[in-house]
């Protein structure tokens, strides 16, 4: 992949694409941890700046501890052509880029809402999985909209980076759900029992 462009041009334009494009990233890093913080950096790191007052905290902190685990995930290769192991990485997937990224901006948790969807539908169905859910839901789609009032978006949702929250714990569920192997635990969809008709003569 890193060679293939270079049929279709030299191999000394290429490498030096590669090395504007990693000076173009990290410049473009300075800027989401910068002036613009509260429409930009909405992620793991944004909110544990944000909240904790450490603004010189380097991502790195956070990002490397969450690459390890995200391939940890992969370790389970007795379990790669189970189903439901597909999905749980899927879900990880999805959120993954969008909660570690100094890019991530409020409508970038498009990407993490089908990630939700497919991670509840697997689960029993509890209250406290609907809580939970609702929880998530709430949280990341409405914090930055007028339903929790424009006061709690200014000074709350915005400053500290609330949408992160709800996908930080869901990914770190999904983290300890595939390291235990709870994907292995089937959603119990079983019928209700049907009641028996009473015979015609006692009707």
């Amino acid at each position: 992949m890193f060679a293939l462009p270079m049929i279709i041009s030299s191999p000394q334009y290429i490498i030096q694409c590669y090395f504007d494009w990693y000076a173009a990233l990290v410049h473009k890093n300075e800027l989401n941890e910068g002036a613009n913080i509260l429409f930009q950096d909405i992620s793991a790191g944004g909110f544990i700046k944000r909240v904790f007052h450490l603004p010189d905290l380097s991502n790195n902190v956070v990002l490397i501890p969450a690459v390890v685990l995200f391939f940890l995930q992969y370790t389970r290769l007795a379990d790669r052509y189970n189903s439901r192991y597909r999905l749980y990485i899927l879900c990880s997937t999805l959120i993954f880029p969008v909660l570690f990224s100094t890019s991530s901006e409020s409508p970038t948790y498009i990407i993490a809402i089908p990630a939700v969807c497919i991670w509840y539908v697997m689960q029993p169905s509890t209250r406290r999985n609907n809580i939970f859910m609702f929880f998530l839901i709430f949280l990341i789609s409405f914090s930055h909209s007028d339903i929790l009032t424009p006061w709690f978006r200014r000074n709350i949702a915005m400053p500290y980076a609330v949408k992160a929250l709800p996908c930080l714990v869901l990914w770190l569920v999904i983290v300890y759900q595939i390291y235990t192997r709870k994907y292995l635990l089937k959603k119990d969809v079983s019928p209700a029992p049907v009641k028996e008709l009473e015979p015609v003569a006692v009707l």
